[in-house]
């Protein structure tokens, strides 16, 4: 006979206002474009997105990536613009806008590079799925045109992206894509990171190679 308690539970309800709560990078270089994920809350209705200072003019951004209500991309030009920092400002169609203060320094340029591990098993057995997980990041602190990478089998093995269809493939090299999920689909922005996932099928050597 199963003995029923009672438990109290608290609920508690919060309004949120037009706010933004983080900035992902938080700086860019002033080399190339700078595409910055904002988070925060009532995002619906934004039009403009903008980089302010009382000592250097208003950068605008140039393109505007809305997600959700609580995720926008907004991408500004910042070759050859000022040193140091600026405010963030949002704004609406209808008026309203909100400001972060110092949310966003402008500093030097650095080239831009993917970086990427391979996480794979010690071992595995003949015949079987063998998933591999390469992790990615772009290290430097402006975009990075959409990075784009070659895997060949070398020993053979066939590949997927795909699990289910592995091992009855009998492709050897995939073409894979270095994206941000939900992001801007042609660049990976500075501090991004993610990861892909590739099957391979035992049937032969698990030898693989990446290239440009």
């Amino acid at each position: 006979q199963e003995e029923m308690l009672d438990q109290q539970i608290d609920l508690f309800a919060e309004i949120k206002y037009f706010e933004i709560a983080n900035l992902q990078a938080s700086e860019g270089g002033n080399t190339g474009t700078v595409t910055v994920k904002i988070t925060g809350y009532r995002f619906d209705g934004i039009v403009e997105a903008a980089l302010e200072s009382a000592a250097y003019p208003s950068i605008q951004a140039m393109t505007l990536y809305p997600v959700d209500n609580t995720t926008l991309y907004a991408r500004f030009d910042l070759l050859g613009k000022s040193l140091g920092i600026y405010d963030l400002k949002l704004s609406k169609a209808n008026g309203e806008s909100i400001t972060s203060t110092d949310a966003f320094t402008i500093v030097p340029g650095e080239e831009s590079q993917l970086l990427y591990s391979v996480d794979s098993p010690e071992a595995t057995r003949l015949n079987r799925v063998v998933p591999y997980t390469i992790q990615y990041a772009n290290d430097g602190n402006v975009d990075l045109p959409m990075p784009v990478r070659y895997l060949h089998s070398l020993g053979g093995a066939p590949v997927s992206l795909i699990t289910e269809l592995v091992a009855e493939s009998t492709t050897l090299n995939l073409t894979l894509t270095f994206q941000e999920p939900n992001g801007p689909q042609d660049i990976l922005r500075p501090g991004a990171t993610s990861s892909v996932t590739f099957y391979a099928f035992s049937s032969d050597a698990l030898q693989f190679q990446i290239t440009k």
